[in-house]
């Protein structure tokens, strides 16, 4: 995906501004940069020092992967790593590393232990970049990562456009009662009177929050004729 690819540039930027000390403030160890892949590895032949290193922890679009390789970065992979292994690998030099940058998704915490070891004991090629391919960081302990100096970046609209889709699909299927009418059907009965259903054409819809997902359900529900009617709320709601 588009999103996923863009986030694994950002990263290789992130390796790339640090290194020449350009950023000192990255907003509380998040920054997002918007660069060709091209423009990176142009940058990055005009450093002597070794490529930047990245290890990469979980099944991850090819085509993120390629983007850094095409940056200019070394990178390495380990699946099914445990949170052990993976502290100990980002520094460890028979494994590939020290690593510059890791990348996760869900099944790895980085704890501030973990930051901290792979921080201060990496030495030159210490840890600079934690990228997390999706949208929580709540398996990342980023005020850990801030008070060190590493930066932590997302792809806060990675599965926006997946999530909107679903969510119309939900709609068609409560509209259209296709799970009652699959269900009768494995009872072997053909239950077309009782399950006629409505259609959404003219239909209100309500959606609650106007974010990456609220946007793009409400463009998708105007494709159908419906009238979204929108409600944004302060954050403090959503944090009670």
């Amino acid at each position: 995906p588009t999103s996923v690819l863009l986030v694994a540039i950002l990263w290789s930027l992130l390796l790339l501004f640090r290194a020449e000390g350009f950023v000192t403030d990255l907003n509380h160890g998040r920054a997002f940069f918007q660069a060709t892949a091209s423009e990176v590895k142009m940058s990055l032949e005009s450093f002597n020092d070794k490529p930047p290193r990245v290890l990469i922890v979980d099944a991850i679009d090819q085509s993120a992967a390629s983007c850094l390789t095409e940056a200019g970065c070394v990178v390495h992979f380990a699946s099914k790593i445990t949170d052990t292994d993976l502290a100990s690998q980002l520094i460890s030099e028979s494994q590939g590393g020290p690593f510059s940058a890791v990348v996760v998704r869900s099944a790895n915490t980085v704890t501030k232990s973990l930051l901290e070891m792979a921080a201060e004991e990496g030495g030159k090629g210490a840890l600079q970049v934690v990228g997390r391919a999706g949208v929580g960081l709540d398996n990342i302990d980023t005020t850990a990562a801030a008070a060190l100096g590493v930066t932590v970046v997302n792809a806060p609209n990675g599965n926006s456009g997946a999530v909107a889709e679903h969510t119309m699909a939900l709609l068609l299927s409560l509209a259209r009662r296709v799970g009652e009418g699959k269900a009768s059907l494995a009872e072997g009965r053909w239950a077309k009177a009782e399950l006629t259903g409505t259609g959404l054409e003219g239909k209100s819809l309500g959606v609650v929050g106007v974010g990456a997902v609220g946007k793009r359900v409400i463009k998708l529900a105007r494709a159908f004729g419906m009238l979204p009617l929108a409600l944004e709320m302060p954050l403090a709601f959503y944090r009670e």
